[in-house]
């Protein structure tokens, strides 16, 4: 697989190990790109967004509003970006492919935040991180694969 027919995915959190972790599992089939802050992110969707095919953004990006990830999402959405997910640290009622429990007694208020803020799936991170992988190279048409284990954990 050459550089120009792999996907492209922008990977948005403030936590350097959930970044590390997408370039280890997707690191060899994608190019991934990453951004610690909204203004990266943006800066990014701005310069790059006819090469990125993937979004995956923290929903709760480190801010005084505590939801800057909502306007990552809102940003790939108005120029086109094809994959949008949303991952979030909070408790989700999300299934492990990242589809909305509906059938929950729980307030589904964050989630259909997100989702209206143009999310196609929906991830609680750490708890389904591996479960998101699997979607991602789904979503992507890669084939199956173990992201392997990080040597300095």
């Amino acid at each position: 697989m050459t550089e120009k027919t792999k996907p492209t995915i922008l990977a948005v959190d403030d936590e350097s190990p959930i970044l590390r972790m997408f370039s280890r599992c997707l690191g060899n089939e994608c190019n991934i790109l990453t951004a610690e802050t909204l203004e990266e992110a943006l800066e990014t969707i701005d310069k790059r967004r006819q090469e990125i095919q993937l979004l995956i953004t923290d929903i709760g990006l480190t801010s005084s509003e505590g939801m800057e990830g909502l306007n990552v999402l809102l940003a790939a959405e108005r120029v086109d970006i094809e994959h949008r997910f949303g991952m979030s640290g909070r408790k989700m009622n999300t299934d492990e492919k990242g589809d909305v429990n509906l059938e929950t007694n729980n307030d589904l208020d964050l989630e259909f935040q997100i989702i209206q803020a143009g999310a196609q799936k929906i991830f609680q991170k750490p708890n389904h991180m591996m479960a998101m992988m699997r979607q991602i190279r789904e979503t992507l048409g890669l084939p199956e694969k173990k992201c392997p284990s990080d040597s300095k954990s």
